[in-house]
């Protein structure tokens, strides 16, 4: 079977539309129908569904097709979700207008379901959604979707880290007088991550390349009777993770998609090595200082006033009392008088 006109279907594919449709995953050739003068596929992306067809000049055009197609070729397309319907000669117009609607159905249909996700994503995978929603956004004002004020706001309102440490120079200006003596100045580089090479590992323990864990088997399970396996995270995926372990008296392992160790997720799952979870806890003791706020205007006078209350009640207090005077006793009568 010679491939002419599916080759056109695929380097359609490839120019117009890689950034939404995957060929090996999304298209299904209609094998019994194609042949070298006309193809026929199936497009199914995770949103909906399109049919699409290349007719060469040999073939007759289906009745309405502009009389160009008779010597240029046909091209037919239809939105299965849709009503969409597209007849036209194997032209740049005609295929900008199908790469038009497809793109404008995707985008619609991603911003909805990302939205979605936004709304119901846990803490720890917002800033994740929220960068593919920002990608969305832009792709989709490329091809004239309509977004939503309210889209826009949600992808570039950044979320403050909680996990971020502030600059220990700044901390030091901050917290008590600055030092006159550079040398003797807190570097505002010495943060727990290059420990390991990375700066930017976080503070509370979020997974990255090479970081110590621990593989939680399943129940029965138990590699030479290890529950907990120590391992070394090599991929991550989204919120799954790769890790290679390495059991006593065994051969190495690897275990892909794992899950981190929660309520929901107990077994065949990974965590936080203990060891380098208490080394984290114990360098962010020592590089997160506690610093009080300053006090209100409320705090400094009712402060004020307890001085002097206090200051009062201590001269009251040191102040000598005043001795009373001894009564006089009645003298007692003499003898005889009456």
């Amino acid at each position: 079977m010679t491939v002419a006109q599916l080759q056109n279907l695929r380097s359609f594919a490839h120019l117009h539309l890689a950034d939404v449709v995957d060929w090996a995953r999304d298209v299904r050739v209609d094998e019994k129908a194609t042949t070298g003068d006309q193809a026929f596929v199936v497009i199914k992306t995770p949103y909906n569904s399109y049919k699409m067809s290349v007719l060469s000049s040999y073939i007759t055009p289906p009745p309405g097709a502009p009389t160009m197609c008779s010597s240029l070729g046909t091209v037919t397309f239809d939105d299965l979700a849709g009503d969409k319907h597209v007849v036209g000669p194997k032209a740049d117009n005609t295929y900008n207008e199908i790469s038009a609607h497809i793109h404008q159905r995707e985008y619609t249909d991603a911003l909805a379901i990302c939205r979605r996700d936004l709304a119901e994503a846990p803490k720890d995978r917002v800033p994740i959604v929220r960068a593919k929603l920002a990608g969305l956004i832009a792709g989709a004002k490329k091809w004239g979707v309509k977004v939503s004020a309210a889209d826009e706001l949600a992808a570039t309102v950044a979320e403050v880290p909680v996990n971020v440490a502030p600059k220990l120079e700044e901390l030091a200006q901050t917290a008590v007088p600055p030092i006159e003596d550079a040398d003797l100045r807190p570097s505002p580089h010495i943060i727990y991550g290059r420990i390991y090479g990375r700066p930017e590992a976080p503070v509370t323990g979020e997974a990255f390349v090479g970081m110590p864990v621990i593989f939680v088997t399943n129940p029965g399970e138990q590699i030479n009777g290890m529950q907990e396996i120590p391992g070394t995270i090599v991929a991550i995926n989204d919120d799954k993770v790769a890790v290679f372990v390495t059991p006593a008296n065994s051969e190495p392992r690897y275990y892909d998609r794992l899950p981190r160790r929660s309520a929901i997720h107990k077994f065949n799952c990974w965590d936080v090595s203990p060891w380098f979870a208490a080394l984290l806890e114990r360098i962010n003791k020592l590089e997160h200082p506690v610093i009080e706020p300053a006090p209100t205007k409320t705090e400094v006078f009712f402060s004020e006033r307890l001085a002097k209350l206090e200051a009062r009640l201590d001269k009251l207090i040191e102040k000598p009392k005043r001795a009373r005077p001894p009564k006089a006793k009645a003298a007692d009568p003499e003898p005889g008088e009456d």
